[in-house]
């Protein structure tokens, strides 16, 4: 609803918008019991045994520095007015 909601504005009401759909973020701060990415780096590290899903899912992640840079870049990109970023256009951007 939301994103209907911005392309509205942005079509009709000529606002300056994108939408960026977001992959799953990770940083220096993140919590590394309720996070895979972190738990698995320092798993790897500490030369330990990870346990893992079986690998039928798949996600995007992007560290939290990138994001930021490819967040602006799109917000200061010309000619993007009103477009839907999908997390992968937004690694793309990088």
């Amino acid at each position: 609803m939301a994103t209907k909601l911005v392309q509205y504005a942005s079509r009709e009401e000529k606002l300056p918008a994108v939408t960026v759909r977001l992959p799953l973020v990770y940083g220096p701060t993140q919590n590394t019991e309720k996070f895979m990415v972190p738990n698995i780096i320092l798993s790897c590290m500490k030369d330990k045994e990870t346990l893992l899903p079986p690998g039928e899912q798949t996600r995007d992640f992007i560290f939290v520095e990138d994001l930021i840079k490819g967040i602006t870049d799109i917000a200061v990109a010309r000619g993007v007015n009103g477009e839907i970023h999908q997390s992968r256009l937004v690694l793309d951007a990088l």
